[in-house]
């Protein structure tokens, strides 16, 4: 019963290490497509609609999308993230690793 245990946690594990990288995969790709797209001046409710429908319910909502239209255009180049303020989580994608 021990293993067995140990077998569902681990799959447990590795199931939630692949939607932390999806997850980060997907917000990456989504925040390129708003640079781009933003170059070519589209408007924030139409790069909004691509990405909904490329990505379905994982698509940024239409508040975020103009949030990194205004970095962009404000001469932050970067598609990363900024470091968020308060506790680092405890379970990070390189600690799944090694897991």
């Amino acid at each position: 019963m021990a293993d067995v245990t140990r077998f569902c946690r681990m799959l447990v594990r590795l199931f939630l290490f692949f939607v932390l990288v999806r997850s980060a995969q997907n917000a990456k790709e989504q925040r390129v497509a708003i640079k781009f797209l933003s170059s070519l001046r589209m408007k924030a409710s139409r790069i909004h609609e691509h990405l909904e429908i490329v990505h379905g319910r994982l698509a940024y909502s239409l508040s975020t999308v103009t949030r990194w239209m205004a970095r962009f255009r404000g001469g932050n180049a970067s598609t990363s993230d900024l470091p968020h303020p308060g506790r680092p989580p405890k379970l990070t994608a390189d600690k799944m690793r090694h897991l």
